[in-house]
Formats: C-alpha cells, sequence, structure tokens
C-alpha cells in the first residue's frame, strides 16, 4: 500500500494458482479478521493484484480462460524462450509453436482482451509505447 505505482511481474509462474491464491488471499482478509490487524490496508488483495500485480503464461490449459476473465489487464503471454521450459520448438521439446499455442487457448477470448495478453500490457507496464 506505501507504493501504489511499484509494479511486479511473476515471469515463470504461470497464473493457474492465481484463482485459488487470490480467492483464499480475500477469504482469510475478510473472514479471518486479518482487516482488523490491519486497518491500514484499504483494498483486498486480489485489489492490490488488479492495481500493481501482473502474471505470465505460456503452456497453461486449465483455467486460464478464467483467469482472462477476472484479470484481463494483468495477464500476460512469455514464451520463456530461451530456457529449456521453453514453448521453443527444439530436438528435445514437445512444444508446440506460441503462436499455434496462443491462436488455440485464445480463441474464445474477446479481441480487446488478446490485445492486452500480446501487447497492450506489456507495452503500457514497460512503457515501450
Amino acid at each position: 500500500h506505501r507504493f501504489p505505482e511499484l509494479a511486479f511481474v511473476s515471469v515463470e509462474s504461470g497464473v493457474g494458482w492465481l484463482l485459488f491464491v487470490l480467492e483464499a488471499f480475500d477469504w482469510q482478509w475478510t473472514n479471518a479478521g486479518i482487516h482488523k490487524e490491519h486497518p491500514e490496508y484499504d483494498l483486498l488483495p486480489s485489489e492490490y493484484f488488479r492495481r500493481q500485480i501482473y502474471g505470465c503464461f505460456w503452456f497453461e490449459e486449465h483455467g486460464l480462460a478464467k483467469a482472462l476473465e477476472l484479470y484481463p489487464d494483468n495477464l500476460l503471454f512469455e514464451t520463456d524462450y530461451p530456457h529449456p521450459t521453453s514453448m521453443s520448438v527444439g530436438p528435445q521439446s514437445a512444444a508446440v509453436p506460441p503462436r499455434d499455442y496462443a491462436s488455440r487457448v485464445l480463441e474464445e477470448v474477446p479481441d480487446r482482451v488478446v490485445e492486452k495478453v500480446l501487447q497492450g500490457t506489456a507495452s503500457r507496464l514497460y512503457r515501450l509505447a
């Protein structure tokens, strides 16, 4: 809460875990009395996330659509190139090319969200535009 302009980006960790963690944090905050112990925090954990935290995905199938629905301004697509766990197709990899994966998992996602995930959010976040 002290540095509202400071942005954090979680890379190489996917986004499927975000749904559970943010829901659990919000529940604990609201129902376990934590908000009473720390009145200086005026937002729910998920609201702090929406304000200044970002996550990246590159291989996920399950939960991605819901994560994009709930946090369309906070998720970015990455390929993790050139690490061994990246989407780069190589002799040791069964990965599909990044363009094929993105086309498939983002097919049902609204165009405005696809633009954010593939370019807009990164451009804004890293001040490239």
